[in-house]
């Protein structure tokens, strides 16, 4: 009799943790989400200011514009394919986007300095703070893949802040 009540107590246990970790694998499925739109915005907004940027300094910053919209593209594939590793499902439609975001997009074009500079410094401080409670967050769930590119993706932005901010200096 003790045996099965054992027995009971343990497939309790076991179905609590199932649930636990279900419930926590959400909750990063859920933040991959955000940042998914959140560096979607970021994209936009990089976009928005290769396309209409006027400038003295238009060749070398349309160029870095360019390659920084192209490296954000790149980030929203991996973003969502890992999202899809640990069973979540990407959001794919552009109100669950614009809803989710962390960036705020303005409606009007990005074609000055140093308002396009200011701007898109201002987003990736946002993702870099996003990206520092996502770190934290697969750390308490125990996700160290996750934890591991979530770092990259840091480190990445950290770098497009570096040189955005350098563009500013005189």
């Amino acid at each position: 009799m003790q045996l099965t009540g054992a027995k009971a107590g343990i497939k309790k246990l076991n179905h609590h943790l199932r649930k636990t970790q279900i419930m926590k694998n959400n909750k990063l499925q859920s933040y991959l989400n955000q940042l998914l739109a959140t560096e979607t915005a970021f994209a936009f907004l990089t976009r928005n200011a290769h396309w209409n940027l006027i400038s003295v300094q238009f060749k070398p910053l349309h160029e870095y514009l360019g390659e920084l919209y192209s490296a954000s593209n790149e980030r929203l594939d991996e973003i969502a394919e890992r999202n899809r590793m640990i069973g979540g499902t990407p959001v794919s439609s552009f109100s669950e986007l614009s809803d989710l975001s962390k960036i705020k997009t303005p409606a009007v074009a990005l074609s000055k300095l140093p308002r396009v500079l200011e701007t898109l410094i201002a987003a990736t401080e946002v993702l870099v703070t996003f990206l520092k409670k996502g770190i934290a967050l697969a750390d308490e769930i125990g996700d160290s893949g996750t934890e591991d590119f979530l770092t990259g993706l840091l480190r990445d932005h950290e770098k497009n802040a570096w040189f955005l901010k350098s563009h500013l200096e005189k």
